[in-house]
């Protein structure tokens, strides 16, 4: 499986403790939600790298809490071994324990037992300090 490693984070993202998960669901078109548990309150962008030897296409979406005008962020198609820089909103987004859920859907006949994700980095809003 490989493995991509993060060479560096840009003011004004925090740096996050290393995410590796793996996906541990083996059945064929099962979906899998990662929690993601960010060190910081207001997050506006999360750098989601996708790890894996696998080469199949993965959808990819952030459910949304219950104060959410929707049930879920709309999917995106990622492949593997990229990076992937997307947009969220923690105000919809974090749950009441503080964690995000990412879900990730497998392609029609496959698994997600060869994939992975990591973040990189998550951005948060500044506070002009005044």
């Amino acid at each position: 499986m490989s493995v991509v490693k993060q060479s560096g984070v840009a003011y004004p993202f925090t740096v996050v403790e290393p995410l590796f998960t793996p996906a541990s669901s083996a059945v064929a078109n099962e979906a899998e939600t990662f929690k993601i548990t960010p060190n910081c309150d207001d997050v506006r962008e999360v750098i989601l790298v996708r790890n894996g030897s696998s080469d199949k296409m993965v959808t990819i979406y952030f459910e949304c809490n219950e104060n959410a005008p929707r049930p879920t962020t709309p999917a995106q198609t990622i492949g593997p071994a990229t990076e992937y820089v997307l947009a969220v909103d923690s105000a919809l987004l974090k749950k009441a324990d503080g964690s995000f859920s990412l879900v990730a859907i497998p392609p029609t006949g496959a698994s997600l037992s060869a994939c992975s994700f990591s973040i990189a980095s998550i951005g948060m809003r500044q506070t002009p300090l005044y």
